[in-house]
């Protein structure tokens, strides 16, 4: 038996705080502390000189992958009474876009495998980019269904609710202007995460703090 306080909520807050910490050490930290940049020629040269710590930022993508598809399931369990149709677009959507993501890694392992070829690595690294971007618009799409979810079943406030649902219309702003190519600054594209960032993380925390609870 599992103990009193591990409720349903919380074992979905578990699942969502595997998959902040592993997306912020393998999208956030690696890349930062590698300097890396737009250039992946450039790229693949930082990334031969630290070719370890890359491989960790790798392993925490995979771990981020494998708790991502747990993390709906779990929610699903805890909200799909609150709209069931709603509930399978949130699963649907969350699950669709592990395999591009976990494509996208195998062509980073790719990458490493050509050095020190760089321009060979780079362009392994420019195919893993794409489809990191087409990965991104799943990351989008499941916050709106969770984030009505969020709403109507008042497991967390709503202001997190519309934070979740913003963080949608953010990841596809994000994925528009990289498919068109447009330059944006970089402020902007801080202000486009922001939403999702601050209503996935404190929906996490939300969650296993106070383990959903939902308003009669």
């Amino acid at each position: 038996m599992r103990p009193a306080w591990i409720t349903q909520a919380r074992l979905a807050g578990l699942a969502y705080l595997a998959v902040v910490l592993t997306g912020l050490f393998a999208l956030a930290y690696v890349p930062s502390a590698l300097a890396l940049g737009p250039d992946n020629t450039a790229n693949a040269q930082l990334i031969a000189g630290r070719e370890p710590f890359y491989r960790l930022g790798l392993l925490g993508l995979l771990a981020n992958q494998i708790a991502f598809v747990v993390l709906p399931l779990l929610l699903w369990r805890l909200l799909a009474r609150h709209g069931a149709t709603l509930a399978a677009l949130m699963v649907t959507f969350a699950l669709a876009g592990v395999p591009v993501v976990l494509s996208a890694l195998g062509f980073r392992l790719d990458a490493l495998g050509l050095l020190p070829d760089t321009a060979s690595a780079a362009l392994a690294l420019d195919a893993a980019r794409n489809r990191m971007l087409i990965g991104m618009t799943f990351w989008g799409l499941w916050l709106l269904p969770l984030g009505v979810l969020v709403w109507r079943s008042g497991v967390a406030p709503r202001w997190l609710a519309a934070l979740l649902m913003l963080g949608c219309f953010g990841y596809l702003a994000q994925v528009t202007a990289g498919v068109l190519q447009l330059e944006t600054p970089g402020a902007w594209d801080s202000a486009l995460r922001l939403p999702a960032s601050l209503g996935e993380i404190g929906f996490c925390l939300w969650l296993l703090a106070f383990g959903g609870r939902v308003r009669a």
